[in-house]
């Protein structure tokens, strides 16, 4: 064979091997950009009070992806704190300004009232750099929580969460299909839509929609809420109940009304929806630690920044 029939036989081989070559490198400039943005968004939590620990991420997948995993990975803020036996980042090279992670099987999420133990399979969650901020959004086909006796069962959820003036966020999110049981009983909400904003200096939260279904109740809240002198929520939601009672029995699952209360308020909640034709349009105060529903008392209000 001629040293050009040589030539001609080796060509395609030798810009095989330099496309790989330039590949490679933009792999693992993808890689160094990926541990990179992981270290921008702890460095942005560390500066807004939060704490991102891992191992050093390790990067998969040459030639055909680029995928990232880190090690003992937790998010802790307040009270709070998420942990991941490894967490899979996933991303292009050609554009690391999103990056797509998951865990498999389950989280470890530590809260005031408990420790949860969270199946994740199938959820997916993701942060986006855009105008110098993260936007954060996950979403899951199902999820499994246990605390205790608490268990908790959810089917397609999404949130979504951006940042907005002020330090304050933008959050939205839908869950479907969730079921609750405890020592107190169970309940089962069809569908919970919201659009909230919420602020942690001074903590305050304003919701601009929330809509949902749980069983033969149908809810609506708009309003806004902001902490008192003593910790507890203050301030007004207007709300639209149809079919108050179901509500009731899942407040009380939920553990906002007691048991021992429930058939008062009950008694009080019929006759204002009987005077509605079944419907309820009345404000929801929170006032002085407690929760009134037209003036009916229904429940002790909730604590906003310190749970």
């Amino acid at each position: 064979m001629t040293p050009r029939g040589r030539w001609f036989l080796l060509a395609p081989f030798a810009l095989a091997g330099l496309v790989l070559l330039v590949w490679y490198g933009v792999w693992r400039a993808g890689a160094a950009a990926m541990r990179a943005a992981l270290a921008d968004f702890a460095a942005d939590e560390a500066a807004d009070g939060g704490a991102v620990a891992h191992a050093p991420m390790r990067a998969r997948g040459f030639p055909f992806f680029l995928r990232g995993e880190a090690d003992d990975f937790s998010i802790a803020r307040g009270k709070y704190r998420l942990d991941a036996e490894t967490v899979y980042l996933h991303a292009s090279p050609f554009d690391l300004r999103r990056i797509v992670f998951s865990s498999a099987p389950s989280l470890r999420l530590q809260t005031p009232s408990g420790v949860w133990t969270i199946r994740t399979e199938g959820a997916r969650a993701s942060i986006e750099q855009a105008e110098g901020a993260w936007l954060f959004k996950a979403e899951a086909a199902r999820l499994e929580g246990v605390s205790g006796e608490t268990r908790v069962s959810t089917g397609r959820g999404v949130v979504n969460v951006a940042p907005d003036a002020a330090g304050a966020y933008r959050i939205s999110f839908r869950i479907l299909g969730a079921d609750i049981r405890n020592a107190r009983g169970d309940t089962s909400i069809a569908r919970l839509d919201a659009a909230l904003t919420a602020a942690n200096e001074p903590p305050r939260l304003a919701i601009h929609a929330l809509d949902g279904e749980i069983g033969p109740a149908r809810l609506g809240l708009s309003g806004a809420l902001a902490r008192d002198g003593a910790g507890f929520a203050a301030g007004r939601l207007d709300a639209s109940i149809e079919n108050p009672a179901s509500l009731l029995e899942a407040l009380t699952v939920l553990g906002a009304v007691k048991p021992d209360k429930a058939r008062t308020i009950e008694a009080g909640l019929a006759l204002l929806g009987a005077a509605g034709g079944g419907r309820i349009a009345a404000p929801v105060e929170f006032a002085n630690g407690e929760t009134k529903l037209a003036g009916v008392k229904i429940a002790s209000a909730p604590r906003l920044g310190q749970p």
